[in-house]
């Protein structure tokens, strides 16, 4: 018994080697301050309808995906895709008097896979202010997915998915 416990001792010792080894390294103040900055800037883009600010933070080849419940519910791929995804959805907004948006991120968790590539796990909720109403309402809650990748040694968004709970 004394053997076995030693050897599976031994296995989780490596075991745990080598995860530390494969997680994320050190991320620098500054890396870790820039990702901040490019979530913030998404929640204001969205919450302010600016399509130009949010066409700003992604890659040219940058992906957005929605998933509802676990399925996926939309995917725009490409610059011009995106532009329209959050085009239509600001129109649609304004159009059917939705009110105003306001985005609450927070337990924002990154790990720097390597020195151009960052991944972020963000919890978010959404609430809403219809006009004539007394209170905002919570519209939705869920999580984003990013992954940032620098470019020209500036970090994008290159793939951002929505995940409503």
């Amino acid at each position: 018994m004394l053997k076995l416990n030693a050897a599976v001792s031994s296995l989780l010792l490596i075991i745990c080697s080598m995860t530390q080894t494969v997680f994320a390294a050190e991320i620098s103040y500054e890396d870790r301050q820039d990702v901040y900055d490019l979530i913030n800037r998404y929640s204001f883009g969205v919450d302010t309808y600016d399509t130009d600010l949010l066409m700003t933070l992604f890659t040219e080849e940058g992906v957005f995906r929605v998933y509802n419940g676990g399925r996926q519910v939309g995917n725009r791929e490409g610059r011009e895709a995106r532009y329209t995804e959050f085009t239509e959805r600001a129109q649609n907004r304004i159009q059917n008097g939705a009110g105003q948006s306001r985005h609450f991120i927070t337990n924002i968790v990154i790990d720097q896979l390597d020195e151009n590539h960052i991944v972020a796990k963000v919890m978010a909720m959404s609430t809403n202010m219809v006009p004539g109403e007394p209170a905002p309402t919570v519209n939705a809650i869920g999580y984003y997915d990013f992954e940032f990748v620098k470019v020209n040694e500036q970090w994008k968004i290159d793939s951002l998915e929505l995940h409503y709970d």
